[in-house]
């Protein structure tokens, strides 16, 4: 027979201490669902950057989640709204500088585990030569915050590439009778 566990806090699912050595590593934090998706390859458009997020254990109110790689032409961007479904789970915290997005989960908020969280946001192309830029893989991690200073997702590459730009709009002939 299995001898019972004390009684007391469940147990994590995973947690990290500050050296990066794993205490438990039975299901680690991650996000099964990291999918990136932009709206458009045109030369600077505005291109609508769409991510959905499942994380397996719940990011509470107060972490931090980040995206890299996220380089745009203005240098620094200090107002992004935050668009979609589930756009009240996430507040823009700050700037986006040098490519790195910092999200925050709002007080009384939470990501539950298990369910997809979609929200969106807005960013200039590039004006890329014929032929283009390639487009860029985005990283994701997330950490908490005083309540929860154990919780760290381990940086991941997102499923997707987005800032790929080089098309150009072109007036076509229209045929007409």
């Amino acid at each position: 027979p299995t001898p019972a566990r004390p009684a007391g806090p469940p147990l994590p699912l995973a947690s990290r201490d500050a050296s990066g050595g794993v205490l438990s590593a039975a299901n680690p934090l991650v996000f099964t669902t990291k999918i990136i998706h932009e709206s458009t390859r045109v030369n600077r458009a505005i291109n609508t950057i769409t991510v959905t997020l499942n994380p397996r254990s719940t990011i509470p109110e107060g972490a931090t989640i980040t995206l890299t790689h996220l380089s745009t032409p203005l240098s620094t961007v200090n107002a992004l709204p935050i668009a979609g479904r589930d756009a009240n789970l996430l507040n823009f915290a700050g700037e986006l500088k040098t490519g790195i997005l910092t999200l925050t989960v709002p007080s009384g908020a939470s990501m539950p585990a298990g369910q997809e969280v979609v929200f969106s946001f807005m960013l200039n192309n590039h004006n890329c030569p014929m032929g283009g830029c390639a487009a860029v893989q985005t990283l994701i991690r997330a950490s908490g915050n005083n309540m929860a200073p154990v919780l760290l997702f381990d940086e991941e590459a997102m499923d997707g590439t987005v800032l790929g730009a080089g098309v150009r709009l072109a007036w076509g002939k229209k045929s007409g009778k």
